[in-house]
């Protein structure tokens, strides 16, 4: 399979299997013209998200970016970084560890993790239960 077939994106429509009326499906790339304004999308859905902040942030975490919206139950730990780049949504019960770096838009589903000195760049964590253990480096990507 090259990386120009139609299967390829083919294969991608049936590895996301999010609903027509999930709020990311206008963001996943579908095709290549998708892909190619992937991160437009991305930024325009960042923008364009409810104001919500019903999770937690520890005291001792850095946050220089923008926190758009924190579902229930979240929690960004003590010693992770959301940078002065960064847009965040993080989904309900999603964790960002110590040491975790966020950098331009990032959104987290539900009862995702961001682990322990990871770093995510410009992605998306599909959730529910997408998991990244620790010293990970995610940039411009889907993953869940």
């Amino acid at each position: 399979m090259s990386q120009d077939s139609p299967d390829v994106f083919a294969l991608l429509r049936s590895l996301w299997t999010v609903a027509p009326d999930h709020p990311l499906a206008t963001v996943l790339p579908r095709d290549r013209d998708s892909l190619r304004d992937f991160y437009a999308r991305l930024r325009e859905h960042v923008t364009n998200a409810p104001r919500v902040m019903a999770g937690t942030v520890d005291s001792a975490a850095i946050v220089r970016g923008e926190i758009i919206s924190m579902g229930e139950g979240s929690m960004i730990e003590a010693g992770a970084i959301v940078h002065s780049s960064c847009r965040l949504i993080l989904g309900a019960r999603s964790v960002v560890r110590a040491g975790a770096v966020l950098r331009d838009e990032v959104v987290v589903g539900d009862d995702c993790l961001v682990g322990v000195n990871c770093e995510v760049v410009r992605s998306v964590l599909l959730g529910p239960t997408t998991q990244m253990g620790h010293f990970i480096y995610l940039a411009d990507s889907v993953l869940g």
